[in-house]
């Protein structure tokens, strides 16, 4: 099985798409991206869920147009190209409440994905301290 995914070209993860985090979690977790590094191979992400833990708030605006009720994760998930999904998932709408946490999410510790070495760590703290993302 692991050639089958060697074999394919990986695709390119876009700023304000959503993807599937494996974060751990059973099935992973729909991801809006907010901040990426193609050279360094970091991706940052604010993570959605529909149970509520001590660890996320509610989304007030219906984005999927579902009856289930919709949480957002408090801290950025920041993970490697391998930890994101090969395609997007594109029948999710980005809510305006969404991109207003932006700036508040983005500066928060971030939680990272086991694939995530001291020499990343120390590469997007350095990249984060150059540039701020919009």
């Amino acid at each position: 099985m692991r050639n089958y995914y060697k074999n394919q070209q990986l695709k390119i993860i876009e700023i304000g798409k959503f993807y599937v985090a494996h974060d751990g979690s059973v099935q992973g977790h729909p991801c809006y991206i907010i901040w990426k590094d193609d050279d360094f191979n970091l991706y940052l992400g604010i993570r959605l869920g529909t149970s509520q833990n001590k660890e996320n708030l509610p989304l007030i605006e219906d984005m999927f147009n579902s009856e289930k009720s919709h949480f957002y994760y408090k801290r950025p998930f920041l993970g490697k190209r391998k930890d994101f999904s090969r395609n997007e998932l594109p029948d999710f709408m980005v809510a305006k409440e969404l991109k207003n946490l932006i700036p508040t999410i983005i500066n928060k510790a971030p939680k990272e994905s086991c694939s995530i070495r001291r020499k990343d760590r120390r590469n997007f703290k350095k990249l984060m301290g150059k540039e701020k993302p919009s």
